[in-house]
């Protein structure tokens, strides 16, 4: 922006024009301030509503409704979209909890290989050790037994972390929970 050098002999509509620039150029940094300032305010307030979203991420854990009331709640939104009879929703209710039978029984059959499993590699991992321990001198089997054990505290560790994240209260619920107020045994 360029600026004309007042003079005394300037005539007075150049002075009334250098005036004015000089006006807008304070309302333009005014402005300029101002919403510099907005967007500080803004970035802040965004951060801070960031923070506490994170906070409460976590839903409050409802109690999982049983197979029957599941079945239930299928049949009865089946039969108001599909206009059913009622010998139509009786049917197609027995269907479902034959088959929430038989998957039932898979579960129960599927768990129990995968017990047979989880003891088969305890087993595998034992057998591991005993091997690799046999292949060790006094020294080399002290360094083991010690990488072990670090593995095994680096193993609680990260699993208490998750299961304080998983189990720790949510924002609302620690509002929720009254706090202990200390009596005054002073008289």
């Amino acid at each position: 922006m360029m600026k004309k050098v007042i003079t005394a002999s300037a005539r007075p509509n150049e002075i009334a024009i250098c005036k004015g620039w000089h006006i807008i150029g304070m309302l333009n940094r005014t402005i300029s301030k101002k919403i510099s300032l907005l967007l500080v305010m803004a970035l802040m307030g965004s951060t801070a509503l960031m923070a506490q979203k994170q906070t409460s991420r976590r839903p409050v854990q409802k109690e999982r409704p049983s197979s029957e009331e599941i079945i239930q709640q299928k049949v009865d939104r089946m039969t108001e979209k599909l206009n059913l009879t009622e010998e139509q929703s009786a049917e197609i209710k027995a269907l479902m909890e034959k088959h929430q039978q038989i998957m039932d029984e898979d579960n129960k059959a599927f768990q129990e290989i995968m017990k047979q499993h989880r003891e088969k590699m305890k087993n595998n991992r034992e057998a591991l050790d005993e091997d690799i321990k046999s292949s060790l001198n006094e020294e080399q089997l002290k360094a083991y037994e010690e990488m072990k054990e670090n593995a095994r505290k680096r193993f609680q560790k990260e699993a208490r972390s998750k299961f304080r994240q998983r189990h720790a209260p949510s924002e609302d619920q620690r509002l929720r929970q009254p706090r202990s107020v200390p009596e005054n045994t002073e008289e």
